[in-house]
């Protein structure tokens, strides 16, 4: 079973994640900023919560919509709420909230119109349809998401 933490190890399939980290490094320590007014620190932080939220939406219907809405614990496991008083979670009847009511086909469509997934028939005889990924695509996502701030670091 692929993992959250698998897919956080993947990143460094991404080489230009290390830039956030390099130009920390050679700026003495200091919070190096970047031409949006931000941290890199905060702007690396944003990007692989970036990450997440794809890898979550591209899980909708296995565990991603309690990992979108919840987060994960420390074994990196989706945080499954059992009512709006569970305190693993900050604001939890807002996270309850909004899983019981987010518009998950609007997000599954969305996935589908930009052609990051497809649904494929299940064969000659099976009239059941499955949802395949368009790994080049969704590469092109992933690669793009990790460019996407370079040129602002100052």
């Amino acid at each position: 079973k692929y993992t959250l933490s698998q897919f956080n190890v993947d990143l460094s399939a991404f080489p230009e994640l290390n830039l956030y980290l390099l130009d920390e490094k050679s700026s003495g320590g200091q919070a190096a900023s970047m031409n949006s007014g931000r941290t890199i620190g905060d702007e690396y932080q944003r990007t692989v919560g970036t990450f997440f939220a794809i890898y979550w939406l591209l899980r909708l219907e296995i565990d991603g919509k309690d990992g979108f809405a919840n987060g994960v614990d420390e074994s990196w496991v989706p945080v499954k709420l059992a009512d709006k008083s569970d305190m693993r979670v900050t604001q939890p009847e807002k996270r309850v909230a909004f899983k019981d009511n987010a518009k998950w086909d609007f997000f599954r469509k969305l996935l589908m119109d930009a052609g990051l997934i497809e649904e494929k028939s299940g064969g000659f005889f099976k009239s059941t349809a499955r949802i395949q990924v368009n790994e080049k695509r969704l590469v092109s996502l992933l690669a793009l998401t990790a460019i996407h701030d370079i040129m602002k670091m100052a």
